[in-house]
C-alpha cells in the first residue's frame, strides 16, 4: 500500500535499498505462522471457531512458533517506531 501511494504521488521513484525493510514483517509473519498455514483444513477450522468463540484469544495469535502470546501485536508497534526513526 505504501509503495502504491508513494508511486501515485511521486511517479518515477525507483525501488530503493531501504525499501527491503518493508518485507521483514511479511517474511517474519510467514515463517512464524508457517505451521498453521501448512496444517490441514480441519485444524484451521477448529482454530477459527475457537477464536470466534473467544475474541481475546483472537488478538493473542497463538498459532505460530513464537512462545510469546500477543507478540505480533507488540511487534507492529515496535516495527512502526523503527520505521519512523529510520525514515
Amino acid at each position: 500500500m505504501y509503495f502504491y501511494t508513494r508511486n501515485s504521488f511521486y511517479p518515477g521513484i525507483r525501488w530503493r535499498n531501504r525499501d527491503w525493510l518493508f518485507l521483514v514483517p511479511a517474511l517474519f509473519y510467514t515463517i512464524d505462522l508457517a505451521p498453521f498455514f501448512l496444517s490441514d483444513n480441519a485444524f484451521k477450522a477448529a482454530v477459527m471457531k475457537a477464536n470466534l468463540d473467544n475474541p481475546a484469544r483472537m488478538i493473542r495469535i497463538e498459532e505460530g512458533w513464537l512462545p510469546i502470546a500477543g507478540f505480533h501485536n507488540i511487534f507492529i508497534y515496535i516495527w512502526s517506531f523503527a520505521l519512523l526513526i529510520l525514515h
